[in-house]
């Protein structure tokens, strides 16, 4: 097997030929070529959401990420806040949040090194007077964590396109988290 792979501006072409040796075969070779592009700033990540209200203070993180690695969440009859930590595209690792406020209990998510939330599901509902996420479910590759909060109002789920991981978080939040939107890598 003979393997090139070359690199211009930020664009990657990979190329493989492999030759067979079975005699059926003989003579005969595969090859194989591809690219594999980002844009400008490599920033690949789509967003998707928010989901919830309007109220408190928007959040957001400086570059869009490329893993997720743990979720917290404080949580009573809704979330009250949420933090987490995450690989940006230069490979560093980041913590954003908590955005929001103290909630009764707190739940922490550890991702295994082969583990990666595929879909968000959440509920949104008024809490004194404001609309805030009520609850928030993660599907992992490998489990389900949660509910965390109230399962009350009205449902969303994430919709993730293409099986793409979640690779962080965007929001807006108060002394509760008013809404909650999703990046995926």
């Amino acid at each position: 097997m003979h393997i090139g792979a070359g690199k211009a501006d930020e664009s990657w072409l990979l190329c493989h030929s492999i030759v067979f040796t079975d005699t059926r075969f003989k003579g005969s070779s595969l090859k194989v070529l591809g690219d594999f592009a980002m844009d400008k700033d490599g920033d690949a990540a789509d967003e998707i959401g928010p989901w919830g209200g309007d109220g408190g203070t928007s959040f957001d993180i400086p570059k869009p990420p490329r893993s997720l690695q743990t979720v917290t969440i404080r949580c009573g009859d809704a979330i009250n806040s949420i933090a987490f930590t995450y690989t940006n595209r230069a490979g560093q690792k980041r913590t954003a949040g908590p955005w929001g406020g103290d909630g009764p209990l707190t739940a922490t998510i550890t991702l295994a090194p082969f583990e990666s939330i595929k879909q968000v599901l959440g509920t949104t509902d008024i809490v004194g007077g404001e609309t805030v996420v009520t609850s928030l479910t993660f599907i992992s590759n490998a489990r389900t964590y949660g509910p965390f909060g109230e399962t009350k109002g009205s449902a969303f789920s994430s919709q993730i396109p293409g099986n793409k991981p979640v690779a962080g978080f965007h929001a807006r939040a108060g002394a509760s988290v008013n809404a909650l939107g999703v990046y995926i890598a």
